[in-house]
């Protein structure tokens, strides 16, 4: 009876991995294939203080090149701030696709963010970009969510 309890959780927790998350594309960008953030499908996500939210995007980028670099913006009460991530080069967290990368290849892009306890918890518009060598956007999305 256990093993078959195991076995039903851990289906349905590999299955709710797989939801996408749903997003807002950025006016005039490419909007990635899909979005999954940990533990959300629908706006607003909420992020937990003191926990890390992983985040997977699959896009295509539209043009050769050998750069991602990402960039998250965190828009709260009026003000844009830079969101420190862990590892600016994200060609060394492709889970699918590698640096180079031809305009038709799919290529998968998996990140975690620390949510330190220090942030307010206050409602919040995150713009996700991944920038190509030019600093020209490849791939952008903004996702509403809320720190709690």
């Amino acid at each position: 009876m256990i093993s078959v309890l195991f076995f039903i959780i851990l289906t349905v927790s590999s299955f709710a991995s797989v939801f996408t998350t749903d997003i807002t594309p950025c006016e005039g960008i490419i909007k990635p294939q899909s979005v999954r953030i940990e533990s959300c499908t629908t706006q607003p996500c909420e992020l937990s203080r003191g926990q890390k939210v992983k985040m997977e995007i699959d896009f295509i980028p539209g043009r050769d090149d050998n750069v991602l670099t990402p960039e998250v913006v965190a828009t709260a009460t009026g003000m844009d701030t830079n969101f420190p991530l862990p590892e600016m080069d994200a060609c060394e967290d492709l889970i699918s696709g590698q640096c180079p990368y031809k305009s038709n290849d799919k290529l998968s892009y998996s990140i975690e963010m620390p949510i330190l306890k220090i942030y307010p918890k206050v409602p919040l518009n995150i713009k996700f970009t991944l920038y190509d060598s030019k600093k020209a956007p490849i791939t952008c999305f903004n996702v509403h969510c809320s720190v709690v």
